[in-house]
């Protein structure tokens, strides 16, 4: 290719438009979720986040949100505690926020369920705000010095 020819391409840092509805994202990004709901703030309480993640458009105000939170309905604890992943998305002035949840002493694959299902909405929505989301490996503490030597002589 000649100098002519890439100058007749277009910049791949130029900005794009389109027009997208929150119907079409709760459609195509939310489609699992539990419950779906739009609003001008947000949702997630802040006092009840076990743990948080943020996908931020650069040099803008749009936003991405993973959210888990731990809460309780009614009186009874026992019966009524809910652990919730929701992704909430914030395009200008409207937040688009999706619910996941399972119950707190629940099955460990209705949690992980959840937990999946939450983090792929997570991904993709994150490209709206033009970020690029993968997983990754972590190590959680634990104490491995008191461990028994696997070594048999």
């Amino acid at each position: 290719m000649d100098e002519y020819e890439d100058s007749l391409d277009p910049d791949w840092d130029s900005p794009l438009s389109i027009r997208i509805t929150p119907r079409s994202i709760i459609d195509s990004v939310f489609r699992s979720a539990e419950a779906v709901h739009t609003g001008h703030e947000s949702c997630i309480d802040n006092d009840l986040v076990q743990d948080d993640l943020y996908a931020h458009e650069v040099g803008g105000k749009n936003y991405c949100r993973h959210a888990v939170q731990e809460y309780s309905e009614g009186e009874s604890t026992a019966d009524s505690a809910w652990r919730d992943w929701t992704v909430e998305l914030k395009i200008e002035e409207v937040f688009i926020s999706a619910h996941w949840r399972a119950v707190a002493e629940g099955s460990p694959s209705d949690w992980e369920w959840c937990a999946r299902e939450a983090e792929n909405a997570f991904i993709a929505a994150s490209i709206l705000v033009g970020c690029r989301v993968r997983r990754v490996l972590a190590v959680e503490g634990g104490n491995y010095d008191n461990r028994a030597s696997r070594i048999h002589h």
